[in-house]
């Protein structure tokens, strides 16, 4: 018999990869159940409903990011603009999430949910940590975070170029943004 944990974590990680690839509106709970081999009343008895579901999965999504965020953080040395590639390129193991933040964010819903915010400081407070000029600090970093989400979503959905040329353009971006301290 599966614990309470492993039950909940199932659901959680089949309807994250469900819903990224199907799309919120397009998987049901049974579909969900299925996927993570678990009666269809766990979602009810887990979470509640679907549209709980899908805040604690968009939850989910932001922490998962923000723990390897700080993860980076704590054990690299490197100048801001290391450190903002060091970021982009951490984020390819996020594809999945970024698809589901994307198609909730798409919806007008993102704003709802308080840890959007939390991941943008982390990264921004990251990048301050290793500046000299704080001047408009804050500023760059928010821009190269929505760039470089954008380029991810890119990637994920195949609008971009080669992965050199991406990794080119993010090192040129981080490097104008931050190199001037």
């Amino acid at each position: 018999m599966q614990n309470f944990d492993d039950t909940k974590n199932k659901i959680l990680q089949s309807a994250i990869l469900l819903f990224a690839t199907k799309g919120i509106d397009s998987v049901g709970v049974r579909a969900i159940c299925s996927h993570a081999e678990v009666a269809t009343s766990a979602v009810s008895y887990h979470f509640g409903s679907k549209e709980n579901l899908i805040q604690q999965c968009i939850k989910h999504c932001f922490k998962k990011i923000n723990v390897r965020i700080t993860s980076i953080d704590n054990s690299f040395n490197g100048t801001a603009a290391s450190f903002a590639v060091k970021f982009a390129t951490t984020l390819e193991e996020f594809d999945n999430e970024i698809r589901l933040l994307f198609t909730y964010f798409s919806n007008g819903k993102l704003s709802e949910i308080a840890e959007a915010s939390s991941t943008r400081e982390l990264f921004i407070e990251s990048i301050e940590k290793r500046s000299f000029n704080r001047h408009k600090i804050a500023i760059r970093a928010e821009a190269f975070f929505y760039a470089v989400f954008n380029d991810q979503l890119s990637r994920i959905f195949n609008l971009n170029q080669t992965s050199a040329q991406r990794m080119e353009w993010l090192q040129e971006l981080a490097t104008t943004l931050f190199n001037d301290n």
